[in-house]
């Protein structure tokens, strides 16, 4: 069932059990989950269907300090789907290491191990459909039997692509189910506490043209994305879940550069398995990983990289998702000259490597392209900037740092890749002349992949969420997002915070069964 708030009402009297606040990766996949255990579901969602409605963009418009940083308006899509209707579909899990406190980095680790999140991992991937994709030892057997070694300071590891990248399509079932009422153009505003200040009881929502309603609700499942959680949870009049103090502190991204030029590999060998095209089959792309040893040794983030083409296309593409959704303000001067000659090699590139996945420009430049994880105590933060949004919510102000641990663990990586290259001779790694100089930093981008800032943790004086995802101080209400990830390793965010959705629907069908009982 589908609703839009801009022309119909909240229906009086609907008997749900549980209101998701966001319809990207993680509230579809909460809503589905808690669908399949009985539950009725109430399903927020500011945007529409469409992921270009600018209008529903314009309320991320953020305030930049520092750094500039991109994903805070190329990375984030309102509407059913949220920001799986622009991604690319690649999904990995967070490595064992990166669950656990690493003495060398200070605020390393989370609240659960890693194989407290097995089983969802597993049950994220039927989800997505990766689970029927070959596995790594057939993907290996295509190239020569064996995964590549490059010595004991690397691990090689496979992502895997979604077949349906779009979860509006994954998911489109929620649109017919009747226990399912989904309300386009909905969005949350206000948290309404009871009495005692301890549980929530109802849910504000307001539309663009104004219209405002009160949702009353049993239990509130944010879904929000790894920047609006913050900000929403930042407006609250009340915040008995920020003992701590640290809501909308230590966010983090993933850093990416390229980090040295590749001279005499041969990119079109049949077995070259190191980027920069998906092997075979198109559903998997290889990673060159530090190893947890050597992590240890030479006291870095994790870290990861592969070979890439500096090409100009992904620059472009950022901008141009801007100029399409907006803010347009966002977009500086500089930035657009930049991407105006760019422009035609990104159209090109966009509808060339849809019929030949190998295509590459002819003045693409192959590099080492390195991801880095941020540090854990980041200097980064979520606030709040003085301006108003038009639902009256105050904007969010980021700031993005790059900290000293990001630059060494770059150039600790880049010279023993190097290393490796040249003893398995694969061709030379030439590092950027830059690399070792204080400026390299501005050469370092964001992923859009916004981690950090309701950290979890079981102490309220240490985090914003418990272990099971709930707010410090209320009852009632979770947060399932990137955000509260305590660290974030080099992977993509999706496969972990889907596997998080499922985990919370689990312990909300095991805490909804006990309320029966009692």
């Amino acid at each position: 069932m589908i609703a839009d708030f801009e022309t119909d009402e909240l229906p009086a009297g609907w008997d749900h059990g549980v209101c998701v606040v966001g319809a990207g990766a993680a509230g579809l996949t909460l809503t589905h989950e808690l669908l399949q255990r009985g539950h009725r579901v109430l399903l927020l969602e500011g945007g529409g269907q469409s992921r270009w409605e600018r209008r529903s963009q314009a309320l991320n418009k953020t305030e930049l300090e520092g750094r500039t940083y991109a994903g805070a308006h190329c990375g984030r899509f309102r509407g059913f789907g949220g920001s799986t209707s622009a991604w690319a579909g690649q999904v990995m899990e967070l490595d064992s290491l990166d669950f656990e406190p690493r003495p060398w980095i200070p605020g390393s680790g989370w609240a659960i191990s890693k194989s407290e999140l097995d089983e969802f991992y597993r049950r994220a991937e039927r989800l997505e459909g990766t689970d029927g994709l070959a596995d790594e030892e057939a993907v290996w057997q295509g190239y020569g039997g064996a995964k590549p070694y490059l010595g004991d300071d690397f691990t090689i590891s496979l992502s895997r692509y979604c077949p349906e990248k779009k979860f509006a399509r994954v998911f489109s079932h929620l649109l017919q189910d009747p226990r399912c009422l989904i309300v386009l153009h909905a969005n949350a505003v206000e948290l309404l506490v009871s009495g005692s200040g301890r549980r929530v009881s109802g849910l504000r929502v307001r539309c663009l043209g104004g219209k405002e309603a009160t949702a009353t609700v049993d239990t509130v499942a944010l879904c929000l994305g790894g920047i609006e959680s913050s900000r929403f949870l930042l407006n609250q009049t009340i915040s008995p879940w920020n003992v701590s103090g640290l809501l909308g502190r230590h966010f983090q991204d993933h850093v990416q550069c390229f980090a040295g030029d590749v001279i005499g590999a041969d990119l079109t060998a049949e077995d070259w398995p190191f980027g920069p095209w998906r092997l075979r089959g198109g559903a998997h792309l290889s990673k060159i990983n530090l190893s947890a040893e050597a992590q240890r040794a030479h006291r870095t983030l994790n870290v990861s990289g592969m070979i890439e083409f500096d090409d100009g296309v992904y620059p472009a593409m950022r901008t141009g998702i801007k100029l399409l959704t907006g803010p347009a303000s966002a977009i500086g001067l500089r930035e657009f000259v930049r991407m105006v000659p760019r422009a035609p090699g990104a159209i090109w590139h966009h509808f060339r490597s849809r019929s030949d996945p190998r295509f590459a420009l002819p003045w693409a430049k192959p590099k080492l392209s390195v991801y880095s994880e941020q540090s854990p105590l980041s200097e980064s933060r979520i606030e709040l900037s003085d301006a108003r949004d038009p639902l009256g919510l105050r904007r969010a102000r980021l700031t993005w740092a790059i900290s000293e641990l990001e630059l060494h663990t770059i150039r600790t990586y880049v010279s023993l890749v190097r290393q490796a290259f040249a003893a398995k001779g694969l061709g030379e790694i030439v590092p950027d002349p830059d690399l070792m100089r204080d400026r390299f930093a501005d050469r370092l981008v964001d992923l859009f992949h916004h981690c950090g800032g309701t950290r979890m943790s079981p102490d309220p004086r240490q985090g914003v969420v418990d272990t099971d995802l709930k707010l410090h101080g209320v009852e009632n209400v979770y947060v399932c997002s990137s955000s509260v990830f305590p660290t974030s390793g080099f992977t993509n965010p999706t496969h972990t915070i889907m596997a998080l959705a499922i985990r919370l629907a689990d312990r909300l069908s095991e805490l909804a069964a006990l309320h029966r009982a009692a």
